[in-house]
């Protein structure tokens, strides 16, 4: 079997099981919300500790006042955020690859009565014990008669996860940060002496980003709330499919069975011994 052959399968049954919502979602994430933070949130806040001026001349009280304004950089948040939500997808795409390219694996360099397939209809293991019934066992589409695995289940639980954490994060956001920059932040922290004003730099820029990340978070569940509301109903009618198709799969081979087995009685009527025992 040729490189090429596998990765077209391995292309095939990942797009298979990808909706088109799943694809516009890891396409603005990755071209939309990671450049928007890499190449315009990250200049804005990367001078946000030196542009942190307070009323006062205590070093101490201006650290204590920039960490208990920021516990953790709005760019560094939104990144690991990023990141955290991509680790579902990133799973789920390791999952498929491991998969597929085990059932090719085993479709072409085992023998056939050492190879197990998994049922295309059930997701049951067939074990295979002549070149015949592989042969015959082989039902599906793609490359050597194989059936394009169906991970729809792991698609739909990779996709509660990722709701789960955007959620969660949008959460922490706000209780961290709020909806809005102020320009005056009022510092009462210990070891300043008394309350201490500190100046922000460029509030409005960074309130212009605040919004926007708040914007893209609102795009990005509502495509994952589609999505799992498509993947749902996919999932739905494959299943349905399948089991129509097994059905109808069981029914053939009872058919088939039942007509060699007249055949074979066939064969006993008209055989050369069964009708000499007959004339005596």
């Amino acid at each position: 079997m040729k490189t090429w052959d596998i990765i077209c399968f391995l292309f095939i049954g990942f797009n298979y099981n990808v909706t088109i919502i799943g694809k516009i979602w890891i396409t603005h994430v990755i071209l939309l919300r990671l450049i928007v933070i890499l190449l315009v949130a990250y200049p804005v806040y990367q001078d946000e500790q030196f542009n942190f001026f307070c009323s006062t001349s205590e070093q101490h009280c201006r650290n204590i006042c920039y960490d208990h304004f920021a516990p953790v950089s709005h760019s560094r948040f939104w990144v690991i955020e990023t990141m955290s939500v991509l680790l579902p997808y990133a799973v789920f795409s390791a999952y498929v690859m491991h998969n597929v390219v085990r059932q090719v694996v085993k479709a072409y360099f085992l023998p056939d009565h050492q190879y197990k397939e998994i049922n295309p209809f059930l997701g049951q293991k067939v074990t295979k014990k002549s070149p015949e019934d592989a042969s015959r066992r082989r039902i599906g589409h793609g490359p050597n008669g194989m059936a394009i695995p169906d991970f729809s289940r792991a698609y739909a639980i990779q996709l509660l996860l990722r709701l789960l954490i955007e959620v969660g994060f949008v959460v922490a956001d706000y209780y961290i940060f709020g909806f809005f920059v102020p320009k005056v932040y009022v510092c009462r922290e210990f070891p300043c002496p008394f309350a201490v004003d500190c100046f922000i730099s460029r509030p409005a820029e960074k309130f212009i980003m605040l919004v926007s990340m708040w914007i893209f978070r609102g795009f990005f569940l509502l495509l994952s709330l589609i999505d799992l509301v498509f993947a749902f109903h996919t999932n739905r009618n494959r299943n349905q499919r399948k089991k129509l198709l097994f059905e109808r799969f069981e029914l053939d081979e009872k058919c088939g069975l039942g007509l060699h087995q007249n055949d074979r009685a066939d064969e006993n009527v008209f055989s050369p011994g069964t009708s000499s025992m007959a004339d005596d």
